[in-house]
C-alpha cells in the first residue's frame, strides 16, 4: 500500500505551496503528517487525492502513477476524509451510502446496504441514521464522513484533521478505530493531525513538514525535542513513557499571558 512522492510542487498564482517535496510512506499502519499551519498538510493530501493537480513532480499509489489513473480507479483506492464536513438535505444513511458509489452498479445492491448498516452502526450513528445532515453537530457530520470512508473499503484512507470537531472521548473513539483498521485490514491510513501528543499515541510514522518542504520521516523512536522545536519555533520537552513521548512547550516570558 506504499505511497511514492517525487519533486511534488504545487503553487497557486504566486505563492508556492509545496516546494520539489518528497516522501515515501511505509506500506502499512498509520503515518501522520505533521506541522505547523501553512506549511502545506492539506495540499499534500488533496494532491495524492488529486483534488489539486501539480505544477512538477509525480505521485506513485501501489506501484502506479497517479497521473495514469481515471477517477473511479483513484476512488477504489483512496478514501478521502476533509478538514470540513458539508452539509445538506440528505440523511445520514444515503451521504454514507455514497461513499459505495465506485463499487455500485446501476443502484445499491443489498451488499452495498449491509456494508452502510454495518458502518453507521460501528461510528454509533444509528439514531442519526434518517436524520438530514444540516441538523447534525460539528463532531457527528465528521463522523459522517470517516463512515463514508470506510464503506468505499479502499487500500488507502486519506483524512485531514480527523478528530478536529470531536470530543475527546469521540476523538479517543476514531484514533482507535482507525488504529484498528490499520492493524486488522492492512489499511494504510495517512492522516493530519495538530495534536501532537494523540499522534504520538496512535501513529506509527511521522512526517515532519516546515514551509512546504518536509523535513525527515522517522519513527516514533526518533522524536526529540531538537526536532520538535525547530518544526514549531517553541522550545519543548519531551517526557517518555512506554516508549511513547509526551511533548510539553517549555515556560518562556515571551509566551507569557
Amino acid at each position: 500500500m506504499s505511497i511514492t512522492v517525487e519533486n511534488l510542487s504545487v503553487s497557486f498564482g504566486d505563492k508556492h505551496i509545496l516546494k520539489d517535496l518528497g516522501f515515501q510512506a511505509k506500506k502499512s499502519g498509520v503515518t501522520a503528517i505533521l506541522g505547523p499551519n501553512g506549511s502545506g498538510k492539506t495540499t499534500l493530501l488533496r494532491s495524492i487525492n488529486r483534488i489539486v493537480d501539480p505544477q512538477r513532480g509525480s505521485i506513485t499509489i501501489m506501484g502506479r502513477p497517479l497521473s495514469s489513473l481515471s477517477q473511479k480507479e483513484i476512488a477504489k483506492m483512496i478514501s478521502y476524509v476533509p478538514q470540513r464536513a458539508h452539509t445538506c438535505y440528505i440523511s445520514v444513511f444515503d451521504a454514507v451510502l455514497f461513499g459505495r458509489i465506485p463499487h455500485m452498479g446501476f443502484r445499491a445492491s443489498q451488499s452495498d446496504i449491509d456494508i452502510t448498516l454495518a458502518t453507521i452502526e460501528r461510528l454509533s450513528l444509528e439514531e442519526q441514521s434518517l436524520q438530514p445532515l444540516y441538523q447534525l453537530s460539528g463532531g457527528e457530520l465528521q463522523k459522517v464522513a470517516i463512515a463514508r470512508a470506510l464503506v468505499q473499503q479502499t487500500p488507502i484512507m486519506i483524512l485531514d484533521e480527523p478528530t478536529a470537531a470531536l470530543d475527546i472521548k469521540n476523538q479517543l473513539e476514531i484514533l482507535i478505530l482507525l488504529k484498528d483498521i490499520a492493524q486488522t485490514e492492512g489499511t494504510k491510513i495517512l492522516l493530519t493531525i495538530h495534536d501532537l501528543n494523540t499522534a504520538c499515541r496512535f501513529a506509527d510514522e511521522y512526517i515532519f513538514m516546515k514551509a512546504g518542504k518536509v523535513i525527515t520521516t522517522i519513527d516514533r523512536s526518533a522524536i526529540t525535542s531538537e526536532l520538535i522545536g525547530d518544526i514549531y519555533d517553541i522550545p519543548v520537552d519531551i517526557h517518555w513513557k512506554d516508549s511513547i513521548p509526551t511533548i510539553i512547550p517549555k515556560h518562556e516570558e515571551r509566551f507569557s499571558l
